[in-house]
């Protein structure tokens, strides 16, 4: 069981059937790491970023990229907020 998570960040959305999905999701990485967009983010929890899979729609969904943070005061990039309940976890 987690606890309710607000994630900010940077989003884009693909499916599994965009021959483009796999440099759309590495984008989103290069845009949080090599943009800077990661030391932008105000109040982080932690220096662990999330990756999270949401807004599923016929085969197409949104992907996220960002950290935890405590509250939110970041207009200018994507929030999302994951409830709190069981997930499966994948750690790498």
């Amino acid at each position: 069981m987690i606890e309710e998570k607000i994630v900010v960040g940077v989003n884009a959305i693909t499916s599994n059937d965009d021959p483009e999905m796999g440099r759309v999701i590495e984008g989103l990485w290069e845009r949080l790491y090599q943009g800077g967009i990661n030391e932008k983010i105000k109040n982080r929890i932690n220096e662990h970023a999330i990756g999270l899979y949401s807004d599923y729609s016929y085969n197409k969904y949104e992907v996220t990229v960002g950290n935890e943070v405590s509250k939110v005061d970041n207009n200018e990039y994507v929030v999302k907020t994951i409830p709190a309940g069981r997930y499966a976890r994948f750690s790498i």
